[in-house]
């Protein structure tokens, strides 16, 4: 019962400085997007882990490996807070990278239980190999350094994603579904923050990299947590 009302509270809580959050990038006011930005990833981890320790202690190997996904996230979120600066730019994409690394190790089983048909593996690999070449092309004006950072970050994304995929073929079940959702959307979310870094962007780009980026979370976290229902 106290579980149960303390990750309410935790995920009230994050609701509230996501949509808090999204506002400040809506009404482009600097001050409150540094205030929220570090609340965000912190609130996930509380409610997940307070799922996670409390209903199934003895799943020690996903609690550590989420909480690491986590907490890469969050520190990724605070060196973007002055990603104008290209050693934070950096240490941002690193971080989300380890998070991303994170995520497959707790999924990375799916591949080996749910091996997909070789038909499957090769349109995935032809869709992941656009993928990619759409980041390089995208990216091109960039630096050498930024080129292959952002090649790195898209390969592991795409990892995370076809361990969804296996996953979602394997199980059918509601939790593959967000996991695999959640990763689109991350996809989606990084892409547009390419745009934006490549000066592309739209009026808006910010909000909905955030928005994306954060329903990406919500949605995988949720179904990690879903796993050992």
């Amino acid at each position: 019962m106290i579980t149960n009302i303390f990750f309410l509270i935790s995920c009230t809580f994050f609701i509230i400085a996501s949509t808090l959050h999204l506002i400040a990038y809506a009404k482009s006011n600097r001050k409150l997007q540094i205030i929220t930005k570090p609340m965000l990833m912190p609130l996930i981890l509380a409610s997940s882990i307070l799922v996670l320790t409390f209903r199934w202690p003895d799943s020690k190997n996903l609690i550590i490996f989420t909480s690491f996904a986590i907490t890469f996230a969050c520190m990724g979120n605070i060196f973007f807070i002055r990603q104008e600066r290209i050693k934070m730019l950096v240490f941002g994409i690193l971080f989300f990278g380890l998070s991303n690394l994170n995520w497959i190790v707790i999924l990375f089983p799916s591949i080996k239980l749910f091996p997909l048909n070789p038909f499957f593996k090769i349109a995935f690999i032809l869709f992941y190999t656009g993928i990619i070449f759409i980041s390089i092309f995208t990216g091109r004006k960039l630096s050498k350094a930024k080129i292959a950072l952002i090649t790195a970050f898209a390969l592991i994304l795409c990892a995370l994603n076809y361990a969804t995929i296996a996953t979602l073929i394997g199980t059918r079940t509601l939790y593959s579904l967000l996991q695999f959702f959640g990763t689109i959307l991350l996809m989606a979310a990084s892409y547009l923050y390419l745009m934006n870094l490549c000066g592309k962007s739209t009026k808006n780009n910010q909000f909905f990299v955030m928005l994306t980026y954060l329903v990406a979370q919500a949605l995988i976290s949720a179904g990690i947590i879903m796993m050992i229902y």
